[in-house]
């Protein structure tokens, strides 16, 4: 799964998740402006609590798939899965996900790879501008003595 892949999805979601927390509030809106309270308005949360669960599982599970293949494309390792500081256990599908604290490790450490494969590419980029400068002005000071 590539970024774009990733990002259309969670931002899908999210606006699924959004939605689903707009109804909540107009129907604790209405069931107030009834007078309903106690035991019908958690009987309205409990409708939506399931859905909330639903979407933010499924954005985790995307995450945790695409950092997992990110890194292992890269070679790098991930958290213990039995590090609890890392992963935490779905409450959809009994699957572990990568928790907050996971995410922004596994990102660390992808970033810190990208960087430093980046660097050595860029040191013969620099490199290689300046022997081309360096023969365009030789070039340029023996054209101009002819």
């Amino acid at each position: 799964m590539n970024r774009l892949i990733l990002a259309a999805k969670v931002r899908s979601l999210q606006k699924a998740r959004a939605e689903n927390g707009q109804q909540l509030q107009k129907r604790l809106k209405d069931a107030r402006q009834r007078g309903v309270t106690g035991n019908d308005l958690q009987e309205i949360y409990a409708d939506y609590g399931p859905e909330d669960v639903l979407y933010e599982d499924e954005i985790h599970e995307l995450w945790t798939r695409y950092l997992r293949e990110k890194a292992e494309g890269l070679l790098l390792p991930l958290p213990p899965m039995d590090d609890d500081n890392f992963w935490e256990e779905s409450r959809v599908t009994s699957r572990k996900l990568l928790n907050r604290k996971g995410i922004d490790e596994v990102r660390r450490s992808i970033r810190r790879e990208l960087h430093e494969r980046r660097s050595g590419w860029l040191t013969w980029v620099a490199a290689l501008t300046g022997l081309v400068g360096a023969i365009s002005g030789l070039v340029a000071i023996i054209s101009s003595s002819f």
